[in-house]
């Protein structure tokens, strides 16, 4: 079904003629309605970015499309222009079709709410939010920056030893950003890890106010104006009031950086598995790859639950003892052995940073 799915939207794309009625036709009859289910919501996402009949660019409430950002399980993020005030804003918009799914609805509306009651200069602040012909939106500061995802990937080609703050500061000027702050300046070690804590120190404000984000990746965070990243796509999150609207069988976030807890079926999603993605981050960042690899979903995902990886200071030449010791303990297989909070985490970070003593303790040989 997804083969089909993924051949329709490729061919859609390219601008060729397609089926559908016989693609879906090798179905069986759920298969063949789930398959329809998707194309049309894609349909209905890619009819929103494009001009109306009279040429000009749709609108929204008091938003008028621009162009594409990005898209992701909750939704498209539009370049906006905000009608009453001339100012440019991200729009993030459920298409009317997707609303019709009641889960994803409340899922998006309970992403702004949580979004409206968190200030911290690390997470990207909700402006306004309404409604519009059935399509539900909400706007929020554009941010110009690049993903910590493209860092990562635009740094690929380069050897660990040989990378800088100076190379993070280069793919940031290409997309725009004219103050990098002082990642020239700094080494790589140090200005991974002081994005790190910055995005420790901005969940560690919304577990305060009772918000467990559960999708912490590289393609979350955002770095702007400075090098400061900025925590985005609350979708998935949880908090206080709201519940979970996730099920036992719901797999949450993405299968990199998922704590093992969720994989054996947890809904309780606790600040313990913020740390742990978090902790996945950070050995990416630092090593250059991803603690669990494997050829499919269902590889990774027992390679996550086995818990086996490579220490970083096996695959990072010159890392020091604290910053493997931080790793480790924010990616400890059970939860109680980890951080007890995020708090504690961006205190580590930090004390890395200034050259002071670390909380945690590395394990010894019999723990290992």
């Amino acid at each position: 079904m997804e083969d089909v799915v993924e051949r329709f939207i490729l061919a859609r794309l390219r601008g060729d003629e397609t089926d559908l009625d016989g693609l879906l036709g090798t179905l069986d009859e759920t298969d063949s309605a789930e398959a329809r289910r998707r194309i049309d919501a894609f349909e209905a996402i890619r009819s929103l970015a494009a001009p109306s009949p009279d040429g000009e660019p749709r609108v929204y409430g008091d938003f008028a499309i621009e162009g594409e950002i990005g898209r992701g399980g909750m939704g498209v993020v539009y370049r906006a222009r905000q009608i009453s005030l001339g100012r440019q804003v991200a729009l993030k918009v459920l298409p009317s079709l997707a609303a019709l799914e009641g889960r994803r609805t409340e899922r998006f509306l309970r992403e702004a709410a949580v979004l409206s009651r968190l200030e911290h200069e690390g997470i990207v602040p909700v402006l306004t939010a309404g409604e519009d012909r059935g399509t539900l939106y909400f706007a929020m500061p554009c941010v110009r920056g690049a993903g910590l995802d493209r860092v990562l990937e635009a740094l690929d080609g380069i050897p660990l030893e040989r990378r800088s703050g100076a190379d993070i500061a280069s793919v940031l000027r290409d997309a725009g950003v004219a103050d990098t702050g002082d990642l020239e300046r700094r080494s790589y070690v140090a200005a991974v890890v002081g994005i790190a804590r910055r995005v420790a120190d901005a969940l560690a404000h919304a577990h305060t106010h009772g918000v467990v984000h559960r999708d912490v990746k590289p393609s979350n965070v955002i770095l702007g104006e400075g090098g400061r990243p900025m925590l985005i796509d609350f979708g998935l999150a949880k908090g206080g009031e709201a519940g979970t609207l996730t099920g036992s069988l719901d797999l949450l976030g993405t299968p990199s950086y998922l704590p093992p807890e969720c994989i054996a079926g947890s809904t309780e999603t606790t600040e313990q598995g913020d740390v742990y993605s978090l902790g996945v981050l950070l050995y990416e960042m630092l090593c250059g790859r991803r603690p669990f690899e494997a050829e499919t979903v269902v590889g990774l995902l027992g390679a996550i639950e086995r818990g086996n990886f490579a220490r970083p200071r096996s695959l990072a030449r010159g890392l020091s003892r604290d910053l493997e010791t931080i790793c480790l303990k924010a990616m400890e297989f059970d939860p109680a052995r980890r951080y007890a909070s995020m708090v504690d985490l961006a205190l580590d970070l930090r004390a890395v940073l200034e050259y002071r003593p670390l909380r945690a303790r590395p394990a010894g040989p019999l723990r290992r």
